[in-house]
């Protein structure tokens, strides 16, 4: 029986990412993956949509082209040529990931792995004996009964990924993070697109201001987004889509993409066999991404915290950290969430919702795209920096950014609320000029009421 240090279920970047971290820390590491190495980010998410998205990024650049003195009287847009370049930059990163395991000798086994024992996995009759286990098998595409996936005309996110062709029109169910991706992905390549969101906003959990700028941006896009709207069941009529809403109003489509959440992927690993405790859809741990069971531990999106990648790399480390003898526990109090639609979307910390409802003595603060030299120099100037903070000792309690490149523009107010800065020390930070960065240290003079280049 072959004997590692550690076996990693699942190559996503939770699994990955511990087994790279776990390796430079001189542990011995099996990695087991039934499909590819990346998992859903690499392979169905994160990576394809973004490398998609840099195609329309640059097709609205050469529709605006002309306000910046270049006329471009025609174009074509292949969208064969485009698909194949998703797959070119996802080939790319999946050979790096194998490349990096096999400098630092990490075995990737593949196939469907399930734990037989608190310290064996079996991979299709390959057993293998192990001090610890991580659990990272990460999530899929949620189907509910009313709109079961045919994978023709209902889509799962999956399947939109593999589509030939751009539909004509479409209907988006779920006005989330990956149906508004996908929503401004297609509208752009032509589509005719209508989101359906249950909630009373798009993108619940969002700083509310922000999701309804983000949704009169949207309809300005040509995208009808139709919020406190309940989509019944889908049909098939004349090779088209009906989706029934509860209203008794219907709506047609030529394809219809449901996007209402993720499952976790855990059914078949063993769990029972060895003891793992679950509960509401998530395999349980405490701080150090332990399960209880000595031994065994569980990172991304099947402990349900933040079904995020960057999310999950950071459970990988605290659990290889945590296996090689430190004690690290998981801290969520500044977990970036980021939206790719365009302009982009981003946030950290405390909605202002949130601090309402929590009781602080907050204030907010904002600084316009507009008032910045760098965001009228490249023609992006929609969009805002918004500060929350706490009046009484200042502290930074959330960041929300509307606007171009705010996903980038995130990682200093993320650093901020984690070292718990105040405002203070954020205007007071030089900050290169011209820059985007630049609105994030205008918000705070405005919350410091010295704003500078504001009315």
């Amino acid at each position: 029986m072959e004997q590692y240090d550690i076996g990693i279920i699942g190559a996503g970047p939770g699994g990955y990412v511990a087994a790279l971290y776990a390796a430079r820390l001189g542990k011995s590491v099996a990695v087991c993956e039934k499909e590819s190495v990346g998992g859903v980010c690499l392979n169905k998410g994160c990576i394809p949509t973004k490398t998609l998205l840099a195609s329309t990024d640059l097709i609205d650049a050469v529709k605006n082209s002309g306000s910046f003195g270049i006329d471009v009287p025609s174009y074509t847009v292949r969208f064969d040529a485009i698909k194949r370049r998703k797959e070119e930059v996802v080939q790319k990163l999946r050979r790096g990931i194998e490349e990096l395991f096999k400098a630092r000798k990490i075995t990737l086994i593949t196939g469907a792995a399930a734990l037989t024992d608190a310290r064996t996995i079996d991979v299709a009759g390959r057993r293998i004996a192990l001090k610890d286990i991580i659990i990272a098998t990460g999530s899929r595409p949620a189907e509910i009964s009313a709109f079961r996936f045919n994978h023709r005309t209902i889509l799962s996110s999956d399947d939109i990924l593999e589509a030939s062709d751009v539909p004509e029109s479409l209907i988006v169910i779920g006005g989330g993070a990956i149906g508004c991706e996908f929503a401004a992905l297609y509208t752009t390549l032509g589509s005719k697109v209508t989101i359906l969101e249950m909630m009373d906003e798009i993108v619940p959990g969002m700083d509310r201001e922000t999701a309804k700028r983000l949704h009169l941006i949207l309809n300005r896009k040509g995208i009808q987004v139709l919020t406190r709207t309940k989509v019944e069941r889908l049909a098939e009529k004349e090779g088209a889509i009906s989706a029934v809403l509860s209203s008794g109003k219907e709506l047609s489509s030529g394809k219809a993409l449901v996007c209402v959440g993720r499952t976790p992927n855990y059914e078949s690993i063993g769990l029972e066999t060895v003891g793992i405790r679950t509960e509401k859809g998530k395999i349980l741990v405490d701080g150090h991404m332990r399960t209880n069971i000595d031994g065994v531990y569980a990172i991304g999106d099947v402990v349900g915290k933040y079904l995020l990648a960057h999310v999950a790399s950071a459970e990988g480390v605290i659990a290889a950290r945590n296996i090689c003898g430190e004690q690290k526990a998981m801290d969520y109090t500044s977990v970036p969430n980021c939206l790719y639609t365009s302009p982009e979307v981003a946030g950290v910390g405390m909605t202002e919702e949130q601090a309402k409802s929590s009781g602080v003595d907050y204030k907010v603060a904002r600084f316009s795209f507009a008032a910045l030299g760098k965001a009228s120099a490249a023609g992006k100037t929609e969009g805002y920096v918004k500060i929350i903070g706490d009046r009484a000792n200042s502290r930074i309690l959330g960041v929300h950014i509307l606007g171009a490149d705010a996903t980038n523009l995130i990682a200093e107010a993320t650093l901020a609320i984690r070292k718990g800065f105040t405002i203070a020390e954020v205007s007071e930070t030089i900050h290169a000029h011209p820059t985007l960065s630049e609105g994030l240290m205008e918000a705070a003079h405005v919350f410091e009421e010295r704003g500078i280049h504001s009315l």
